[in-house]
């Protein structure tokens, strides 16, 4: 009997232990990743710096009445400053809400840090020796109705696909006798194309069903209901989660400290000194407070670094600051031997297509069908890997692909509305689906655009006229 409960003992901390070392070796080894290209900047020597977290409840300023809420722009902009009276806790505190709370949401503008976040809470509670971190990301489980699994699929089978079934056996049984010792992880909630349902009867734990529902049954209880939870997403995907699934706590993604963003920017431009971040702050200070965003500061950075060398002039906006990173990559190796304007408009199409499907995942077909390859826009958008690296590539022409980030899509997005659209196509997609809260990064791009090219030929107040008149 004593022998028999030691083995298992032993085969269980083994499991464990394999699935740790499996993260390791499959998942990113930094904490910081790029979207952009910086060259002879490597993510182990970026100085660290933590994001500021708010705890606030953001569906305070909902109608009781309602089960689902679809914001005004009104209302997000006041809950965005009533975020800052909410109660600031550090970063590596957040694992211990878990004593108060069992299902959190970490909330945060577009490129606010969420992904970087996700994946430091993971190596975070991966440090406890007897505890279990099961993270993954909505994109890796944005599949279809049709397509049925069970819990255990979802967790561990497709996830750690490459672990022995006997250490799946043994993690998924320990899962559920230790779940007061386990974290789930899933980032980025706006980035699937189905929507939570507002109720859920009770399921067979052994039942196959849509990855909505699982997801659905795990955050209201009906599975692992001792598991701590932690999910992110943007503002809009938050409000819209119906209150039967909603978090037990919200908690806000706040922007860098000014001289943690100072920090990163000359790390990122190799800069021996504060000229250049000075320069931002005199000559494009309307810039300056969107450098407290991790991935802004990024796109800034690289915009500051061209073929002409370093510098600030014309970056006046951040639409002109992604367009200027963005038209850089002509200058690259893949990029050198093709039709550049073709490729960024054919690139504009794709990433349009996929906003309006509202995913992200881009399938290597798609690429095809408007005559591009991997070869060449793997400067823009990167293989679509999962725990499994490079052996997710199981068939050329069935690979996954994704933009380097989201606001990356959406600024191609922008680029088709403006360039690929007839008068009478936008004023159709304007007055049906441009102003839902999906399209407002979009909405943003395109506005950019438009005053941008404004400026250069002195339209300014004709097209101002017209985004008045849109809105």
């Amino acid at each position: 009997m004593h022998l028999n409960f030691f083995t298992l003992l032993i085969a269980d901390e083994q499991a464990i232990k394999a699935l740790k070392d499996y993260k390791r070796k499959y998942e990113d080894e930094e904490d910081v990743h790029f979207e952009v290209s910086f060259k002879n900047v490597y993510p182990s020597s970026i100085p660290r710096v933590y994001p500021r977290l708010v705890k606030e409840d953001i569906y305070t300023m909902q109608s009781s009445m309602l089960d689902t809420y679809v914001p005004s722009k009104k209302k997000v902009q006041q809950q965005q400053k009533d975020f800052n009276l909410g109660q600031e806790i550090f970063f590596n505190k957040l694992i211990e809400e878990r004593e108060e709370h069992r299902f959190i949401l970490v909330v945060g503008n577009p490129g606010s840090g969420k992904t970087v976040a996700y994946k430091r809470l993971s190596k975070q509670c991966d440090k406890f020796p007897h505890r279990i971190c099961l993270n993954t990301r909505f994109i890796d489980i944005d599949y279809g109705d049709d397509d049925k699994l069970s819990l255990r699929e979802l967790l561990i089978d497709r996830p750690y696909s490459e672990l022995p079934e006997v250490t799946r056996n043994l993690i998924w049984n320990w899962v559920f006798a230790n779940q007061d010792k386990c974290m789930l992880l899933i980032d980025g909630l706006d980035q699937v194309n189905w929507n939570l349902p507002p109720t859920l009867p009770k399921f067979d734990l052994d039942k196959k069903m849509s990855a909505c529902e699982l997801v659905a049954s795990v955050w209201n209880g009906n599975f692992l209901k001792d598991v701590f939870v932690v999910a992110t997403s943007r503002p809009h995907a938050a409000l819209s989660i119906p209150k039967a699934m909603r978090p037990n706590a919200t908690y806000y993604l706040q922007d860098l400290f000014p001289e943690d963003a100072k920090m990163l920017f000359r790390c990122y431009i190799k800069a021996k000194d504060d000229n250049l971040w000075n320069n931002i702050k005199s000559d494009a200070p309307q810039l300056h407070s969107f450098c407290l965003s991790p991935l802004i500061l990024q796109f800034v950075a690289r915009a500051c670094i061209t073929k002409s060398g370093i510098s600030v002039t014309g970056l006046i906006s951040i639409t002109r600051v992604y367009i200027t990173a963005l038209s850089d990559l002509q200058h690259c190796s893949n990029f050198r031997q093709q039709n550049l304007r073709r490729n960024m408009q054919r690139m504009a199409k794709v990433a349009f297509d996929a906003t309006r499907d509202s995913t992200v995942v881009v399938s290597e077909r798609r690429l095809v069908q408007e005559g591009l390859d991997v070869d060449t826009v793997q400067d823009l958008v990167i293989v679509f890997h999962n725990r499994k690296g490079a052996s997710a590539k199981i068939m050329k022409g069935e690979r996954k692909l994704h933009f380097t980030h989201q606001t990356v899509q959406e600024c191609f997005a922008a680029l088709h509305i403006l360039q690929g659209m007839s008068v009478v196509e936008f004023q159709d997609f304007a007055e049906s689906i441009f102003f839902l809260d999906h399209w407002s990064m979009v909405r943003q791009f395109t506005c950019g655009i438009m005053l941008d090219i404004a400026l250069k030929k002195g339209l300014f107040l004709c097209v101002l006229f017209h985004i008045l008149y849109f809105m």
